[in-house]
């Protein structure tokens, strides 16, 4: 058997967090151009978790796909609310004649529904 690295069960341990901060970032990286040169480091944290994924399927523990699509969603759900950023410009919905609280209801359904429609 192959004895194990000390950065795997350090990747396996903070996985969630690894891939919303990949998302964040990369997210972040398109909304702002200037940061454009960062984005081949933001995909570093995504690529150990699917590094990590990938040795455990080598060693035989075979990983379920209800987990593999979480983590795929997780990743998604931080990049795309930050590349809908400009749904929160149109909050006023003037056009519509809504109240305050129905256009904050309508403009953040908008923002978070399309999100998780994408990352679906």
């Amino acid at each position: 058997m192959q004895k194990e690295t000390m950065a795997v069960p350090l990747v396996r341990r903070w996985r969630l967090p690894l891939l919303a901060f990949s998302g964040l970032l990369t997210g972040f990286c398109v909304v702002f151009p200037i940061l454009g040169v960062l984005q081949w480091l933001s995909l570093v944290p995504c690529m150990l978790v699917l590094y990590d994924i990938g040795a455990q399927e080598a060693a035989g523990h075979r990983q379920r796909l209800r987990r593999i699509w979480t983590l795929g969603l997780l990743f998604y759900m931080c990049y795309y609310p930050v590349n809908f950023h400009w749904f929160l410009a149109m909050y006023p919905l003037e056009f519509t004649e809504l109240s305050s609280g129905a256009a904050a209801f309508v403009v953040v359904f908008a923002w978070l529904g399309l999100s998780l429609l994408q990352a679906l």
